[in-house]
């Protein structure tokens, strides 16, 4: 597979290990807007809320945002410790944001985090998002089925991500770099490419449908007659 884009992505470097050169992915970024009467096709971290604001001895922004890479969806949360900071840590699973509140809160804060207790997490947590809501909210995820396909329809690569909890109506970006995302940590290169070439080689040659045949058609053509299955009549002298 060739790959022709204007920028470069983790994976490129694949094409020289000898792969089919009669594949192309033209790779050009496009932006399509879910219009209106089109609701918001994943499941949410908390609430109705796209990003969430802790306040308190919590202080952290956590935002949402779908991949869609060759047919699959994969959610990830980008979480920042301070809304004055630039640089996320995306997180594609719950132990990632595990780690990532065990590294930068204290103890007390993490145990509270991962504890059930409303009581003590409105005094040392003071956040809505606990270890059990990212956990349902991974798992929420794993349920995207057939239902995503639609939105493959500009190419095998999306991000969908709301700039605010007010955006009713979010952009999807095509064909966009995966490296910004670090999406290596979910996929390796090898794969990723292997994955793409697959995926729009599938595209190219779609599957053959296959015909209907009759139940009297599939007998004639196995080389069976209306006397296969029964006696045949005797001859009268």
């Amino acid at each position: 597979m060739r790959i022709i884009s204007e920028f470069h992505d983790y994976y490129d470097c694949i094409q020289g290990a000898g792969q089919d050169q009669s594949l192309i992915f033209l790779r050009r970024p496009k932006e399509v807007q879910l219009g209106k009467g089109v609701k918001w096709p994943f499941p949410l971290l908390v609430n109705h809320y796209f990003y969430s604001w802790w306040h308190g001895p919590t202080r952290m922004l956590a935002s949402q945002t779908m991949i869609g890479f060759c047919g699959k969806v994969y959610p990830v949360i980008g979480l920042q410790k301070d809304v004055n900071e630039w640089d996320e840590t995306f997180c594609f699973g719950v132990d990632e944001v595990d780690a990532f509140v065990k590294v930068h809160y204290k103890d007390r804060q993490y145990k509270v985090y991962r504890s059930a207790d409303k009581r003590q997490q409105r005094r040392y947590w003071s956040s809505d998002l606990s270890h059990a809501v990212f956990k349902k909210f991974f798992e929420d995820c794993l349920s995207i089925g057939d239902s995503c396909q639609k939105f493959f329809e500009h190419g095998p690569i999306f991000v969908i991500r709301p700039k605010s909890q007010f955006d009713r109506y979010p952009t999807i970006k095509y064909n966009v770099r995966l490296e910004d995302w670090k999406f290596y940590r979910r996929i390796d290169s090898y794969t990723a490419f292997q994955e793409l070439q697959m995926y729009l080689g599938a595209q190219a040659v779609p599957q053959e449908v296959i015909p209907e045949v009759s139940d009297k058609d599939m007998v004639t053509a196995k080389g069976f007659d209306k006397f296969s299955f029964r006696k045949p009549p005797s001859k009268k002298k």
